[in-house]
């Protein structure tokens, strides 16, 4: 009788754990499925946003000839460190005939362990890299190309602690190149 006990007692504690696991791994799996929804979308997202890049340089004429034929890209930096004021100089870019417009990044953002938030209008050197900024620029960037008719591409830069950050936001928001 003690060791019948004994059985049912680790039977039902074995029955208590299993319940405990299965409820773990449920649990585990809904969180591993709605991941790999936010995965989807957002790879879905960067696909979009290249498509988009792409159909606007199909619209407009894009200068760049990977065969060399039309010559290098003319390749303008602006880097006033407020992006207001780096959209005016580029579009002046733009129209005096620039193909790739490149926006410095403020000194040492390199350093920061963290991507800045919105539009920036006080870096030093430069301008902070964000994705608003970056939103900005393109913005920006396709209307006047569609005013000029010729796609205009911008560069920014990405080194440092939050490289994959940067290199992630640009993606979204169509950057063309990448430093």
């Amino acid at each position: 009788a003690e060791r019948r006990a004994e059985v049912e007692s680790l039977q039902r504690r074995f029955a208590d754990e299993q319940a405990g696991l299965t409820e773990r791994h449920t649990t585990e799996v809904g969180r591993l499925k709605r991941e790999s929804e936010k995965a989807v979308a957002a790879v879905e997202r960067l696909i979009e946003a290249r498509e988009q890049r792409d159909g606007l340089r199909a619209e407009l004429r894009d200068p760049f000839d990977p065969t060399g034929r039309n010559g290098p890209l003319l390749y303008v930096i602006v880097a006033t460190g407020n992006i207001h004021e780096d959209v005016i100089q580029a579009q002046a870019a733009a129209q005096a005939g620039a193909d790739a417009i490149a926006v410095i990044r403020s000194t040492a953002q390199s350093l920061l362990d963290y991507v800045p938030h919105g539009a920036t209008t006080e870096g030093f050197g430069g301008t902070y890299a964000t994705q608003e900024n970056f939103r900005i620029m393109r913005r920006a960037l396709d209307e006047e190309g569609r005013r000029l008719g010729r796609y205009i591409r911008l560069t920014n830069y990405c080194s440092g602690l939050c490289m994959p950050e940067i290199a992630a936001l640009g993606a979204m928001e169509r950057l063309d190149f990448l430093l």
